[in-house]
């Protein structure tokens, strides 16, 4: 058994199975279009919200990606140009130092090779015997020398022993005149060369300085013996007898004015003699270690007299017109062993004595390209000492190695020694030359580049290309993301509307009949795709909804006064329903209630009955008051409607003040009568206590209306009649008859035809039903058999279809 519920619909307490399914709230079964429709709605909004957010973002970064990858490649690519033709540059740079500093020792041990055979040469045409040899015109020979070594000074001395010190100490004095004599030819040979040269005036003698610890003016006298120099400048100190062998100087270029140089014995000296015991037992030519280092940061490093020495030499030589203060940087000296004879039984006699000053040598490997080189120089004597070659000038930097570690790597080394015995040749070397010894000391040399360098080549143009690319990208992102902003407020404004569209059609069309419009639009529009087919899918399909909704619009076409027959093209839309149930509701007394009332009331009653979704009204003529009317009409139409998607019954449509319903389509439904009942039974439970409301708003009068509601079953044909204001129509012999039900009926009562009490006595429902009494009359039908339909919970025998009820209404009123 059931109780009828206070909202219209019926509460299951016990029955057959049937009847427990035919009665239970037919939400459960389906959802409503409208819910439906919201739901996909939904649906729809969010998946293409994520998916344009996700591709926003993907495109962001891809943007952003791009930028940050194209202004990486061009900056290391720029970067990497510029480091590639630094490291080429240095690469020759360096390559050219080495080789020039290989050409200048390879040219000065050829020219002081043959210095060295010139004196033997001489020694032996003359017949003089070692060490009583003096070599005629020393000036211009050692001149020679001095230039093609590119030294500052030369110096001859011979190996005396004490065998023979008293015979050269004798021959020394009787030769000491002839330093004058070539004092004075040096010193006229300096000026006609000036002269030549375009020279005003040839630099002087400098007298105010001190050479080896004596004044230069003092000292213009022999000292008679073979000396050394007193380290406190008091006086010069003989050489013992029997502390042989003994190396005087005896000839020097350039000729200073001081003959106390003379019989200076360079084997008293510390720091020449390993070098020179290791020529004479070797025969080698050997380059002593470095001497006067002046760190530039140690003043106590500097030893005044060698420097003063070398400030005169610089003075008076080949160096005069460019004559730079000496600054204390490594002096290396160098020997070269002079021979009795040119055979295999040769010995040394002597030796000619010169210094590599190595800031000169860098000098010839100078040029505007070289900028910011590092040449490091070491020897096997634990001495290491750094230049600086930078354009026009060399500079010392210590003694250290003072290059940058990062560049370890770019490194450029040579070795003398190897240098030296790996060139030589028939074509490089004399018969007279000698091995470059490599046991007492040996050289080496290492070129690196410095910042300074590195700074010519690295400029700011990959952060300035870079930078203009990524300012091209910055505007490029802002242009998306304004015109993204500017899409995103269009597709916001074209999914309002075709949301409002969608729900419209979702009032107007059943499901069903949506997806066949929605796919005869897409056939279209894919026709029109040689026009252009730029709309996004939302617009297209809201520009169709929109057609389709309007007031004055065509789904096809034809609103716009184009030719009709285009509006109906495509297949019908349109089914055949062969179960179904049509309810027809008319308000008694409206005409008379509404004839007095504002259009808004009346509506505001029909579609809080009727219609709360549909918001589509047509114009109606009211003699006065139309806000009553509309109010009226809005209430009665919203809670019939919000009780129809309750039951899933399908609302057609209202004709002024009628409600259409029907069950059974668009979907089938075997209970399509039982649930027509049970709505057309809600609806009248609804009417008065929805009139009771709306009393106080539009009067006592209000309570005179009432509902008479007419019901048949059978076969229709529904579709889309498509043309102007298109809707969704249902025809047929069904729907005439089931308007007559209605038109027959009496107030506040639900009539019915035999068809839909065939089917509630089918399915158990036959004491819902209350025979009429006699027959009633009705238009185009003639005469047919009806009956009331009370939806109770009685029991089935207790159901009364042999009773009648005179309708007093006959079919034709």
């Amino acid at each position: 058994m059931k109780q009828a519920r206070n909202d219209g619909t019926d509460e299951v307490t016990g029955n057959s199975e049937d009847d427990v399914m035919a009665e239970q709230p037919f939400e459960l079964h389906n959802r409503s279009s409208h819910s439906r429709h919201h739901e996909k709605q939904k649906l729809l909004d969010s998946n293409v919200n994520r998916r344009t957010r996700t591709m926003r973002v993907v495109a962001f970064g891809v943007l952003i990606l791009s930028a940050a990858a194209v202004c990486s490649i061009v900056y290391h690519y720029i970067r990497s140009s510029e480091k590639q033709h630094f490291e080429e540059t240095f690469d020759s740079q360096a390559a050219r130092i080495l080789e020039l500093f290989h050409q200048s020792v390879d040219a000065r041990l050829q020219a002081i090779d043959s210095l060295s055979t010139a004196i033997t040469t001489f020694a032996a045409a003359s017949g003089s015997t070692f060490p009583n040899v003096t070599i005629p015109s020393f000036e211009m020979l050692g001149c020679n020398s001095r230039i093609l070594t590119g030294s500052v000074y030369i110096m001859f001395a011979l190996l005396v022993t004490d065998q023979d010190r008293a015979g050269w100490e004798a021959y020394a004095e009787q030769k000491q005149g002839q330093f004058f004599e070539t004092s004075s030819l040096d010193i006229a040979q300096r000026q006609r060369q000036d002269v030549s040269l375009g020279h005003n005036k040839t630099p002087a003698i400098p007298t105010d300085i001190n050479i080896d610890n004596y004044d230069i003016t003092s000292q213009f006298q022999f000292v008679p013996s073979i000396h050394r120099t007193n380290p406190d400048g008091t006086e010069n100190l003989l050489e013992p007898q029997g502390t042989g062998p003994y190396l005087p100087i005896w000839q020097v270029s350039p000729v200073l004015p001081s003959p106390g140089i003379l019989k200076l014995n360079m084997l008293a000296y510390t720091f020449l003699k390993g070098s020179l015991e290791t020529l004479l037992a070797t025969q080698h030519a050997v380059i002593e270690e470095a001497s006067e280092l002046k760190d530039p940061n140690k003043q106590s490093d500097f030893n005044e007299g060698t420097a003063e020495s070398v400030e005169v030499f610089l003075g008076i030589g080949q160096f005069r017109h460019d004559k730079e203060e000496y600054r204390g940087d490594p002096i290396s000296p160098f020997h070269y062993p002079v021979f009795d004879n040119f055979g295999e039984d040769r010995k040394v006699v002597g030796v000619v004595a010169t210094v590599i000053y190595w800031r000169l040598h860098f000098s010839t490997a100078l040029s505007d390209e070289v900028k910011g080189i590092t040449c490091v120089i070491e020897n096997t004597l634990n001495q290491t000492f750094s230049f600086e070659l930078a354009q026009n000038d060399v500079v010392y930097v210590g003694k250290r190695d003072t290059h940058e570690s990062k560049y370890d790597g770019m490194v450029f080394e040579a070795d003398i020694a190897d240098y030296i015995n790996a060139t030589k040749s028939a074509a490089t070397r004399s018969y007279t030359s000698v091995e470059l010894d490599r046991a007492f000391s040996n050289y080496k040399i290492r070129v690196y580049p410095t910042s300074d360098m590195e700074d010519e080549f690295l400029t700011y143009n990959p952060i300035l290309f870079s930078g203009a690319i990524l300012i091209v990208f910055i505007f490029t992102s802002a242009v998306f993301i304004i015109y993204d902003c500017m899409v995103e407020r269009r597709q916001r404004v074209v999914v309002d509307k075709a949301v409002k569209s969608g729900a419209v059609v979702s009032s107007l069309f059943p499901e069903s009949v949506q997806a066949r419009l929605y796919q005869e639009h897409d056939a279209q529009n894919q026709t029109k795709s040689q026009q252009g087919k730029t709309n996004l899918f939302t617009k297209a399909k809201f520009d169709g909804f929109h057609t389709m909704s309007k007031a004055n619009s065509d789904v096809g076409g034809g609103g716009d006064g184009r030719d009709s027959s285009k509006a109906l093209k495509g297949a019908p839309i349109a089914d055949k329903f062969e179960n179904t149930s049509i309810l027809f509701a008319d308000l008694v007394g409206f005409i008379q209630w509404s004839s007095s009332r504002k259009a808004e009331d009346v509506f505001h009653l029909l579609e809080q009955m009727y219609g709360a979704f549909d918001r589509l009204v047509y114009p109606m003529e009211f003699i006065a008051k139309a806000e009553d009317v509309f109010h009226l009409l809005e209430q009665v139409y919203g809670a019939f409607d919000r009780l129809a998607r309750d039951m899933n019954v399908f609302k057609v449509e209202t004709i002024g003040d009628c409600y259409l319903a029907a069950t059974g389509l668009p979907n089938p439904q075997p209970k399509h009568a039982v649930i027509m009942c049970q709505f057309a039974s809600g609806c009248l439970k609804l009417i008065e206590p929805t009139l009771r409301n709306l009393m106080d708003d539009l009067g006592p009068e209000t309570m005179d209306l009432g509902l008479r509601v007419g019901i048949h079953s059978g076969e229709v044909t529904a579709g889309v009649l498509r043309g102007e204001k298109s809707r969704f129509q249902v025809f047929g012999d069904t729907v005439n008859t089931a308007s007559r039900m209605e038109s027959s009926s009496v107030r506040n009562r639900i009539q019915c035809s035999q068809s839909v009490a065939d089917e509630l006595i089918l399915l158990h429902h036959a004491h819902w039903l209350e025979a009429r009494k006699g027959m009633v009359s009705l238009k185009g039908k003639g005469e047919m058999q009806t009956y009331f339909v009370n939806v109770h919970d009685n029991a089935p025998s207790s159901h009364r279809t042999d009773e009648t009820v005179d309708s007093g209404v006959s079919a034709e009123e």
